[in-house]
């Protein structure tokens, strides 16, 4: 490596440390191109993985999506273990923050049995994130279990005395859920002692889960008081504000005046625009100057493992086509016995198995005319622009045949891949919520059947 892109590597760590966003953008391409060319590996693994870090920290998920897709096979074959573990953190991260919370869990389980099996200095970060998971599902033995295991290798790793004040709010917030209130209390007091001093954002973690702990017990007056106090000392942190307006806006009808509630309200919207205008003039422009706008939406409805639509793109256009075609049919479909393939293979082949049935039925549904999309895990749907009872069973008759000559190729050997359908013709109009509750209904009876069928409702 010349020392002019050594140099150059150095700046790009520092913009990046640094979150100077303008200047590490201007200089990653080309230092990556350098580097490709040097075939220094993990250096360029390691910019990748800044690159998408940085766009999802300016919520440009689609962005940050994009090019861990379009690397995924570069970080499979040439990243070493702590990298592929990073990897996997920023794509759960991905996930979580789109509120698809199986796949992000998928992503955590896979960077959990790397780092369990080749490097678990990085289970600090993992546990807390799958603490994090099952506390969003409501599972807070599970939730509460893992919050205790990040804590216990923080403090196996870190020099005696220090805190991780973040894994402690969370523990506290699981607690709290549990109506484990003292000792959530005294929780709330240690980690209050180390933010004395501190404006940043586990000050306002902290806010956040001590109104919680006040509304536990019952003391809306005080917590409603608690938010005010701090959003008086900040006037000028609009996102911070925003979150505080959103828990004072509800204890404020529950104790305030309709006319002081009305205030608040209209204090919550006036914040809120701030924080969309802040958006708008700083970090989304700074990252626009090195995108190109005009692909921003195919990115944003492509799934990146299959190249072929994704949830968002459905969600989006599903009421367009059920206003065109009133009367239409809604197929919900999934890889028989998916979970077996992971488990036995490893997920490497379980993204093969969902790749390959993508691309199977991809050109099938694009001749039939129909919106066809990756809605999440292994599942897929399509939207057909028919009820008639003959069409649609000749479609789906047809979608078996292709499905039945799906194998897929393995270090065990060859595995059938099938799957089951459930329809539903829509007849009149309805959310998409409400359609897929419908072909939901209809695929269970498939499974319930023996699975490898279709069913009509």
């Amino acid at each position: 490596m010349n020392s002019i892109l050594k140099e150059s590597v150095i700046s790009l760590n520092d913009y990046f440390d640094t979150n100077q966003v303008d200047d590490f953008f201007q200089l990653v391409d080309q230092v990556i191109e350098q580097l490709l060319l040097e075939e220094a590996h993990e250096q360029v693994i390691h910019f990748t993985l800044c690159k998408a870090s940085l766009y999802f920290n300016v919520s440009h998920l689609t962005l940050a999506s994009q090019v861990l897709a379009e690397n995924a096979t570069y970080i499979e074959k040439y990243g070493d273990v702590a990298q592929k573990i990073r990897y996997l953190n920023t794509l759960a991260a991905i996930q979580g923050r789109n509120d698809d919370l199986e796949q992000a869990f998928m992503y955590l389980d896979r960077a959990k049995q790397l780092a369990e099996q080749y490097d678990r200095t990085h289970l600090v970060k993992i546990y807390h994130n799958l603490s994090v998971y099952y506390f969003n599902q409501q599972q807070f033995d599970e939730s509460l279990l893992y919050a205790q295991k990040s804590m216990a290798y923080f403090a196996a790793t870190r020099k005696e005395g220090t805190q991780n004040n973040r894994a402690l709010m969370n523990y506290t917030k699981i607690l709290i859920a549990m109506e484990r209130l003292e000792e959530a209390d005294e929780l709330l007091e240690i980690v209050k002692a180390q933010l004395q001093e501190d404006d940043g954002e586990s000050r306002l973690a902290w806010v956040k889960t001590y109104v919680e702990w006040l509304g536990k017990q019952q003391q809306f007056d005080k917590a409603y008081a608690v938010l005010k106090q701090e959003i008086a000392q900040h006037p000028n942190k609009h996102s911070w504000n925003k979150e505080l307006y959103e828990l004072l806006c509800p204890l404020s009808k529950k104790t305030q005046s309709k006319r002081h509630y009305f205030q608040d309200l209209k204090q919550l919207k006036q914040t809120m625009d701030l924080v969309n205008a802040d958006f708008v003039t700083t970090q989304l422009q700074s990252v626009k100057k090195y995108v190109d706008i005009e692909q921003l939406q195919k990115i944003a409805w492509c799934d990146p493992l299959t190249n072929v639509h994704n949830r968002k793109y459905l969600e989006e256009h599903y009421e367009a086509f059920s206003l065109r075609y009133q009367q239409h049919t809604v197929l919900v479909f999934d890889i028989d016995h998916f979970k077996e393939i992971n488990d036995t293979f490893g997920h490497i082949s379980g993204d093969q198995a969902i790749q390959q049935m993508a691309d199977a039925v991809n050109y099938f549904f694009e001749q039939q005319k129909a919106m066809f999309v990756r809605y999440g895990g292994d599942e897929f749907i399509a939207c057909i622009a028919t009820i008639e009872l003959e069409a649609v069973t000749t479609i789906l008759e047809s979608l078996q045949l292709i499905l039945a000559k799906q194998t897929m190729h393995t270090v065990k050997g060859p595995v059938r891949l099938t799957m089951s359908v459930g329809a539903f013709r829509v007849q009149q109009t309805i959310t998409l919520h409400e359609a897929l509750a419908e072909a939901d209904k209809a695929l269970y009876t498939s499974k319930k059947n023996g699975r490898n069928r279709y069913t009509i409702r």
